[in-house]
Formats: structure tokens, C-alpha cells, sequence
């Protein structure tokens, strides 16, 4: 049985709409300061990332890709079109859009990392608990003499003896738990409310475009993905270089579009967008891009100790705040660096 070796995060039915009129997105990698244009197809995957093993059977399982590609993804070229069109979008729509979003919240990078931080998080917790012995402890006490007490296989592992591996397939597994736990969806009333850009900048997108937090006024008070259901939740898609879905979940639109001929409040989104960005920014035109370059060094991160998970291994739910990206290149190798 074949298998889909690249495996788009960002789809590139997503992507290609903020590419340019030949069919180009410009990408910049915000480690490393560094641009490049490419087509959606080559750009923003990974190899195998949503493949499983069947030990059973000596294969790979490919439903999770499949089940992205053919039930997510597959109407989201009509939504699209709907959305420009400015046609009020049905309720079986609305619907298929809000699992769009959802489904690349919990298979971007950021994500997926951020199981496999809190799960190392818990690992190392828990191996505080173990004493070392043997050969082990040995080496520990040659390169940390001065130390007192009992050492901890915790210990050896702050100091590299032994390093912490995580199944690769637990974040995976942990999807459906990571959907059911976003409470900022839960919490819409009333009708989307789709922003038309009639100014000369465009939308920008990221390697993580869904945006939810309380709502601030200052954009440096935002707390990432947080929530209180009596606060205003402020929700932000970008869905192409010209729309984009932006809701405030205790105000009911009357209507479902709005032309936006501001470029300030453009420029105010995209900051945002780039914000939550975990490693890449993308958009048509490359100077979009230079307005948002200081909200580009940090991105959302889960805070020590808060998440929620079960014996099995299972993250429910993950609270998020801004701090240096998670940088696992052992485990996340992005094929067009």
C-alpha cells in the first residue's frame, strides 16, 4: 500500500489562496529572518506527520491524512468562493468552516509540539520520584560532585545522561481531545462576520492562523487561546488575501459581511496573525510582511504545568502564554529549509 510521504499542516487548497497572480506565496521563516517564494504545494508539510504505524500488519496507516484531505478540506474551495462572493454562508457551511479552523489548530506544528513539551513536562515530574543507581549514578556524581542528596533519574536527565523521547503518534491521538477542549468556538452566537479588504495591503496568514484570545485593546496584553465565558472572546482567521473571518463572540452581527477600507485596521490584524505565527508568515507580496516583523520573536507556548491529561497519556486541554518557539529539530524537520 502507498503512502503520502509529504503531508501538508497548512493545505494547500488554505494556502494558495494569498498566493500572487503566478500562483507564488511568499514565505518568511521568522528564526532566521529569511524569505523565499514558493508554490503552496512545495511549502509548509512534512514528512509522514499525521502517517501511524499497524505493528499488526508492517505498515503505515494513512486515515488521518485522508480524512484531513477528504472530509475537512474538500469544501473549502466552495466556502471560499461563497465567502468572496459575499453570500451569506448556510448553516451546514458555517459549520464545515468552523471544523476547518479547528482541524488546523490541532495539526499545525505549534501545536503538536506543545503536546510533546507537557508530555517531556510530565515525564521528567514524574521521574523525580525514581532514585538513580548503578553505573548511572556513578557518572552523575563524577560530573556533579558537589552534589547533595539522593539524585533522581530527573536529575540525570537535567544533565543530560538521559535524554526523553515521546511517541511521536501521542499528539496525534490527542486531537480530538485538543478540539473538544476549545471553548472560544463553543462560545459564538449569533452569525460569522467576514472582513472584505478594500485597501491596497494584504491579509497575511501563518503556520498557525487560528487567533483566539479574551479581547485586549492592546495587543501587547493578549494572553494566547485564553477564555472566560464573560469575557469577549476575539477570534481571527484569515481566509484569503482579501477576507478574513474576525468574531467577538458577545456581539451579534446583523450581517455576515463588511468591506474594510482601512489600512490600519488591516495592519492591526495582521499583527495579530503574525503574533501567533509559530515559524512561518506568508502572503502575496513580500512588503506586507515588514509591517508585522516585531510581532514575529515569540509565539503561543503552553505554561508550565497546566495541562490536563489523562493516565493514558492523553492532552485534554493546554494552557497557552508568548515565549520563544519551541525549536524540537530532532523531531519536527521542515522539508524546504
Amino acid at each position: 500500500m502507498s503512502t503520502q510521504k509529504q503531508q501538508h499542516y497548512i493545505p494547500k487548497c488554505y494556502s494558495r489562496n494569498f498566493a500572487n497572480s503566478e500562483g507564488y506565496i511568499f514565505v518568511r521563516d521568522t528564526w532566521t529572518g529569511k524569505g523565499f517564494h514558493s508554490k503552496p504545494s512545495n511549502v509548509l508539510r512534512q514528512n509522514y506527520l499525521y502517517t501511524q504505524p499497524v505493528h499488526a500488519e508492517n505498515r503505515f496507516d494513512n486515515a488521518l491524512e485522508n480524512f484531513f484531505s477528504n472530509a475537512v478540506e474538500s469544501d473549502w474551495p466552495s466556502i471560499v468562493a461563497a465567502i468572496i462572493r459575499k453570500e451569506d454562508l448556510t448553516g451546514d457551511q458555517w459549520q464545515q468552516l468552523i471544523e476547518f479552523m479547528l482541524s488546523i489548530r490541532v495539526r499545525v506544528p505549534n501545536t503538536l509540539k506543545a503536546v510533546t513539551a507537557v508530555l517531556k513536562e510530565r515525564v521528567q515530574q514524574e521521574s523525580q520520584k525514581i532514585p538513580a543507581d548503578g553505573l548511572l549514578l556513578d557518572l552523575f556524581m563524577k560530573i556533579r560532585p558537589e552534589f547533595r542528596g539522593t539524585p533522581s533519574i530527573g536529575d540525570l536527565i537535567n544533565e543530560g545522561i538521559i535524554s526523553t523521547t515521546i511517541d511521536p503518534h501521542r499528539p496525534l491521538i490527542s486531537m480530538e481531545k485538543l478540539i473538544r477542549s476549545n471553548r472560544a468556538i463553543l462560545s459564538i452566537r449569533g452569525q460569522p462576520k467576514f472582513l472584505h479588504n478594500r485597501t491596497s495591503e494584504n491579509f497575511i496568514s501563518s503556520d498557525n492562523p487560528f487567533v483566539s484570545h479574551i479581547y485586549k485593546r492592546k495587543i501587547e496584553e493578549i494572553t494566547p487561546y485564553s477564555y472566560d465565558r464573560l469575557e469577549n472572546i476575539e477570534i481571527v482567521f484569515p481566509i484569503s488575501s482579501n477576507t478574513a473571518l474576525m468574531i467577538n463572540t458577545r456581539k451579534k452581527d446583523n450581517k455576515q459581511h463588511y468591506d474594510v477600507t482601512d489600512k490600519d485596521t488591516i495592519r492591526s490584524i495582521n499583527e495579530k496573525i503574525s503574533l501567533y505565527a509559530d515559524r512561518y508568515v506568508f502572503c502575496a507580496d513580500a512588503k506586507n510582511l515588514e509591517t508585522v516583523k516585531g510581532y514575529s520573536e515569540k509565539c503561543p507556548v503552553p505554561v508550565r504545568n497546566s495541562a490536563i491529561m489523562d493516565a493514558d497519556g492523553i492532552v485534554h486541554d493546554i494552557c497557552f502564554q508568548f515565549g520563544r518557539p519551541l525549536d524540537q529539530a530532532n523531531n519536527w524537520k521542515y522539508d524546504f529549509e
